[in-house]
């Protein structure tokens, strides 16, 4: 036992002792626990832009607000702020790297960031992920993303398609 301190009639060991040390072991394993729990959930701000369709044609085309939430993997929710009182929730997940519809918004892939995009560098990667999204003026959004460096929310890319024939780039 590490030295003792004795004031009057009362003993206050040493932060050291045994004593001491199971309240500081104690307060590291909380302080690391709150630590990766907190980690877990992160809610990451992010935008639509129209790259084809009719509103990629406005004069000044909507730039429209996108919140992800979630554990950045396996799955989380996503919403999109749309026309103004329009929301668009919905849950995202991964696509399983045998899923056979994962070449489903290939093309918006590729018309957003080039041909070849898709095949080089979203398919088969564990952090491509789906979500459809209904919104509160009833249009559904298709969305796909994949976060280009784990660990980093801000290196997600994606892609976004409504009913109307409007293709959006997402980007946080």
């Amino acid at each position: 036992m590490g030295p003792t301190f004795t004031t009057g009639q009362t003993r206050t060991h040493h932060a050291l002792s045994p004593l001491g040390c199971k309240s500081v072991k104690t307060t590291i394993l909380l302080a690391t626990v709150s630590a990766i729990l907190g980690g877990c959930a992160v809610m990451v701000p992010g935008h639509l832009y129209p790259v084809q369709g009719p509103l990629s044609k406005e004069s000044t085309p909507p730039i429209y607000a996108v919140t992800l939430n979630g554990s950045f993997l396996p799955s989380g929710s996503v919403t999109v702020h749309s026309a103004p009182g329009v929301t668009c929730p919905g849950d995202w997940k991964a696509i399983s790297q045998d899923d056979p519809t994962a070449r489903q918004m290939s093309v918006e892939w590729d018309d957003v960031y080039g041909s070849g995009y898709f095949v080089a560098n979203v398919l088969g990667k564990r952090t491509f992920s789906r979500a459809v999204l209904t919104c509160t003026d009833d249009e559904k959004l298709n969305l796909e993303f994949l976060v280009v460096e784990p660990g980093k929310p801000s290196s997600t890319v994606g892609v976004v398609s409504d009913g109307a024939g409007n293709i959006f780039k997402l980007s946080f």
